[in-house]
């Protein structure tokens, strides 16, 4: 039995969103429809009326390729899913840009032969290529992006990221994360998505997917209603999301509202279990017609492709069987069925959907004419963009992303100082601390518990300098390892802040691992959000004064609110050396 029919959300939803203003209202500008919708029509209708019902239902897959260097099984896999099936589309995972390239211009040309149409590509490229492609371009996770609060900013890294996937061959980026991450404990999204207030993140996924889109690469918001509060992962289970209707509409649907009304071409449906929004059991959101339907595509106005999330994934794959869950996402309003079950077992489940009547005609036509339009404008010439200086943007963005917390004093030159690295990495950080502070003084403390001799050996270590860094150098987005921070974090500070040092605390992991320390409000903070070596040295060189720290906190954590920060500018000229290929 559903718990809350959706008339009842329809009366609510007015209430609802104007209890919240500047966050989401029922009524606002008028959206923007997606580029792609605006092509040629009657030429896509032309090519689907001389497609049979199988090969419409073909189109509507979209199934996975691997290409990492001699290993063509998955290529093979492919091939042989579009020469026997016909299959629409493919997404790009794991592997090395040059053989990704190689291996979509191959599939595409196979497809073109075989079917007389493109195939449609995709990528998981929430923070550039480099997500799936070692050698791909990665910009900084959406939590650090949406400590910039710069929406000039998240354009710019959209832009350049789209510019290789176009160059890779890619026609969707399955980005950008509209989660609002207001659960600490997720173990899923945490640093994917823009942080914790809902207006900040739909503003700055926007953003990226104007950059999308200015690229020539379709955009997906994702993962619609709002894994932000989730406590599992959906790729292993079906998480409960128990938040009631003002709190849905308060926090986890504005972000998607305003990608709706800045134009964004798809959205991709989340494996949740929502009981405020449909509590049918066992049912996950991503295939409730009271979700997608209603809610999605009627109540909020959305027209463009609608993505299942992957329903090999447990949240889905689970609760329903194989051939059954791709009829149902269907039949919710889902448009393209991503890592489907066996593709011969889904064509035979939706043929057999159709001919009883559980399943209706005009759902595969309408989804089918979508994916012939995005086909259309993707294949089309974008406009020609000028190249990205790549080097001085992720410079930019460090500056604007390394967050200050406390007076946001600098460290004074000429004074003797330490730099306590706990963690594996950290060569960088000492590297360009070294330049302000020749006779700088390094003790290490690699990976795992922090122990009392650990804690004596450092404290006689930093006895004789007045100024101290203490460095935690292990990124990590998983609660369950505190994000990073190792056994006894917290008695190392309280032993380095004994006698007259000023201590400066740097973070290069998720700013969630302050709630795991000690705020006294004698230190000195600096959350980096990741250890690569650019972001080392940017961090030091905004601790020394000679560069910039100027985000603020995205999300809320401990005592510390999103928003919060001291900004701090460079002060002193900077001071450079040849720096390491960025890893």
């Amino acid at each position: 039995m559903r718990r809350t029919p959706f008339w009842a959300i329809l009366i609510l939803a007015p209430v609802l969103f104007s209890c919240h203003p500047g966050e989401a209202q029922s009524e606002g500008p008028t959206a923007i429809r997606p580029a792609f919708l605006n092509g040629d029509t009657a030429s896509a209708m032309a090519v689907m009326d001389s497609m049979t019902l199988r090969e419409r239902v073909s189109q509507l897959m979209m199934v996975p390729l691997y290409s990492k260097p001699g290993e063509p099984e998955s290529k093979i896999g492919v091939r042989q899913a579009i020469e026997k099936w016909g299959i629409g589309g493919v997404i790009a995972m794991q592997g090395d840009t040059l053989t990704t390239r190689r291996n979509l211009n191959e599939l595409d040309s196979v497809s073109s032969s075989v079917t007389g149409l493109d195939l449609l590509t995709a990528m998981d490229a929430e923070w550039g290529a480099g997500m799936r492609l070692p050698d791909g371009i990665a910009f900084p996770k959406a939590m650090a992006m949406g400590a910039t609060e710069n929406e000039a900013l998240v354009q710019r890294a959209g832009l350049a990221a789209g510019q290789e996937l176009r160059r890779l061959g890619i026609d969707i980026d399955f980005a950008p994360v509209a989660d609002v991450n207001s659960n600490p404990a997720n173990p899923v999204i945490g640093n994917r998505s823009f942080g914790s207030r809902p207006e900040m993140v739909g503003a700055l996924a926007s953003a990226w997917a104007d950059g999308l889109r200015q690229a020539g690469v379709m955009s997906v918001g994702k993962h619609f209603p709002g894994h932000g509060d989730a406590d599992l992962d959906s790729h292993l289970a079906l998480p409960v999301i128990s938040s009631n209707l003002q709190t849905l509409y308060a926090v986890e649907l504005p972000p998607f509202q305003t990608l709706i009304q800045r134009g964004v071409d798809g959205m991709m449906t989340a494996h949740l279990d929502v009981p405020a929004l449909d509590s049918t059991t066992g049912l996950p959101t991503s295939l409730s017609p009271l979700v997608i339907q209603d809610l999605l595509l009627d109540s909020l106005g959305f027209e463009g492709l609608v993505f299942t999330d992957a329903l090999t994934m447990a949240g889905a794959a689970d609760p329903v069987p194989p051939g059954t869950r791709e009829v149902a996402a269907l039949r919710a309003g889902n448009d393209v069925l991503l890592f489907p079950s066996d593709p011969s077992l889904v064509l035979d489940s939706i043929e057999a959907a159709l001919v009883r009547g559980t399943l209706d005609t005009s759902r595969i036509n309408e989804a089918c004419l979508k994916v012939l339009l995005a086909k259309q404008w993707a294949k089309s010439e974008p406009t020609p963009l000028s190249e990205t200086d790549l080097r001085g943007l992720q410079e930019e963005i460090r500056g604007h992303m390394l967050v200050r917390l406390g007076t946001g004093r600098t460290l004074e030159p000429g004074i003797k100082t330490a730099l306590v690295v706990v963690g594996n990495r950290g060569a960088a950080a000492e590297r360009r601390l070294r330049l302000t502070f020749p006779d700088l003084k390094v003790i290490r403390k690699g990976k795992g518990s922090i122990g009392k001799e650990d804690r004596t050996r450092i404290a006689a270590g930093i006895a004789d300098c007045p100024q101290v860094v203490l460095a935690f150098v292990d990124e990590s987005n998983r609660p369950a390892r505190n994000f990073g921070l190792p056994e006894g974090a917290n008695a190392v500070l309280s032993a380095l802040s004994q006698g007259d040092h000023r201590l400066y605390v740097s973070l290069f992991t998720s700013p969630y691992a302050l709630a795991f320390l000690d705020p006294a409000p004698s230190r000195e903070w600096l959350v980096a959000h990741h250890e690569d070596p650019l972001t080392q040295e940017a961090a030091m060189a905004a601790l020394c004064g000679e560069g910039a720290a100027l985000g603020k906190l995205p999300v809320d954590v401990g005592v510390w609110n999103a928003g919060q920060g001291s900004p701090t500018a460079a002060v002193r000229l900077p001071r450079s050396h040849p720096s390491p290929p960025m890893v």
